[in-house]
């Protein structure tokens, strides 16, 4: 194999790995906004918390001195606080107990990976062609696109098979 293929080779393979470590990076900042979200809203809940409680002793004791006054403003404003502190606590934790999204899978750099192997592969097919003889390829890479391929072929028939995990499956 030349030098300037395999530079091409490591080239197609850092880009496709590059690719990949953009989608997770994209995946990872997407997984601790939301992170970062629930936390604001359980501090939120929390200091809510806090304000309902401060108001609603208020309101229980202007309650106790006047006796229906102006204190039924003051149960509603704590009530009303104290709906929003569990409301905001609520979603707060379903959003911290929701499933993650999964790892992003590498489809688009396997789909651009098949295309850099198909063309050296019809290339090299071309070279076995009689009179062709200067693109024949050694043993070595033959061998290698080979397993590649193999690999390749293996990882999308795999990806694609939805197979029963072994925990559902009953014993026999």
């Amino acid at each position: 194999m030349s030098r300037a293929r395999a530079v091409g080779l490591r080239g197609v393979a850092a880009a496709l790995v590059r690719s990949y470590v953009v989608d997770l990076r994209s995946w990872a900042t997407k997984l601790a906004v939301g992170y970062a979200v629930a936390v604001a809203l359980l501090v939120g809940a929390v200091l809510a918390l806090f304000a309902a409680i401060a108001v609603g002793v208020t309101a229980l004791f202007h309650f106790i001195e006047h006796h229906y006054g102006a204190d039924i403003a003051y149960g509603a404003i704590g009530g009303g606080l104290l709906v929003l502190a569990i409301v905001l606590f609520l979603i707060g934790w379903a959003m911290l107990r929701r499933r993650t999204s999964p790892l992003p899978r590498p489809e688009r750099q396997a789909q651009a990976a098949r295309r850099e192997l198909v063309r050296p592969t019809a290339l090299r097919a071309i070279g076995w062609l009689p009179g062709t003889e200067t693109l024949k390829a050694n043993p070595t890479t033959k061998v290698l696109v080979a397993a590649a391929a193999t690999m390749l072929v293996g990882w999308i028939v795999a990806s694609r098979l939805r197979l029963p995990s072994r925990k559902h499956q009953e014993p026999q």
